[in-house]
């Protein structure tokens, strides 16, 4: 699952060499990138206190390392999380709420009451830990450990769905599906959206698009698939209640065109940088376990994949006019 986390004010301008700062923050924004969503406590990003305290109190690389990461606001940063302290319980924990808290030193000593030994201490819910130990909290460790052990045989997919691919699904404004064997192997597939569209958007709206191969012999089957139910669970997938579309590419396996090494893995991508790799596809989802040992399952960061825009045999958007 994404770990919801708030690093306080406190523990961004936290007083030590810039050097030391530098990296405490480094870690935070890495933790950021790979397993969480970023929590605060104001009604706008603009008005935050993180915000304010990033552009007047860190030193100048922390401060680019901080502005770089939230240059998309949308991107896997939560508005709003109020405040939690431990010990309030008339105020319980709830779904919106970070569950991990990164805090200063003087916080730890005071405020939080942790033991002078203690990396974090979890409370009501909610793990507070050192923001200069933040790659060793529990919540982190246990995602490390997660994904490090990939799935295994017999893995219930509903399982996986709800801890691994509800929550990326839940935080993203885009999806993107490239796996190859859509057209051929099409319940898992057509699961697989049903799923999708039962998670509503964080943000309110969300984007849907598949890239599948298209044999020249399967155009007539396919185009008939794509105008029956496969088509009302493309749009569910997409609005998720008010969204703006969806989008099918078919594309051909000619091996003369560059872009086709593109295709040759299957994957799923969350807003252009968190990709989920599953190495039979979608088809796992026609099923209710995992039938194969040692998939490969791990989230990567880095840029959009799909480079090199190609001539499409055939493109069908929703919520336009489908074409051929």
């Amino acid at each position: 699952m994404l770990i919801a986390f708030r690093p306080s004010p406190e523990a961004i301008c936290e007083s030590r060499s810039i050097n030391e700062q530098f990296v405490t923050q480094q870690r935070i924004i890495s933790i950021w990138r790979k397993y969480g969503v970023l929590c605060h406590e104001s009604p706008t990003w603009k008005d935050s206190m993180l915000r304010k305290v990033i552009d007047s109190a860190m030193g100048p690389d922390a401060a680019r390392l901080w502005k770089k990461a939230v240059a998309n606001p949308t991107q896997y940063l939560r508005l709003p999380a109020r405040p939690h302290c431990p010990g309030d319980s008339s105020q319980p924990v709830g779904d919106d709420d970070p569950r991990l808290v990164f805090i200063s030193e003087s916080e730890a000593a005071g405020k939080y009451r942790l033991e002078s030994t203690a990396i974090s201490e979890a409370k009501d819910g909610v793990e507070f830990c050192r923001a200069s130990c933040c790659d060793q909290a529990q919540a982190v460790l246990r995602m490390e450990n997660s994904l490090n052990q990939g799935l295994k045989c017999g893995d219930s997919l509903n399982l996986v769905w709800r801890e691994r691919f509800a929550p990326l699904v839940r935080e993203s404004r885009t999806i993107q599906i490239v796996d190859r064997y859509v057209c051929k192997q099409r319940k898992g597939f057509e699961d697989f959206l049903k799923r999708v569209g039962t998670v509503h958007p964080r943000a309110g709206r969300r984007n849907v698009r598949v890239y599948a191969e298209l044999a020249p012999q399967d155009v007539g089957s396919v185009r008939a698939w794509l105008s029956g139910s496969v088509v009302q669970s493309l749009i569910q997938a997409s609005v998720g209640g008010q969204g703006s579309g969806g989008q099918f590419v078919l594309y051909r396996n000619d091996p003369s065109i560059p872009y086709g090494d593109v295709f040759k893995a299957r994957f799923f991508e969350f807003d252009g940088e968190r990709r989920v790799t599953l190495d039979h596809g979608t088809e796992a989802f026609a099923r209710t376990k995992i039938k194969q040992a040692h998939v490969p399952f791990a989230y990567q960061v880095g840029g959009p994949v799909l480079k090199i825009v190609p001539e499409w045999d055939a493109v069908f958007t929703w919520p336009e006019t489908t074409r051929c």
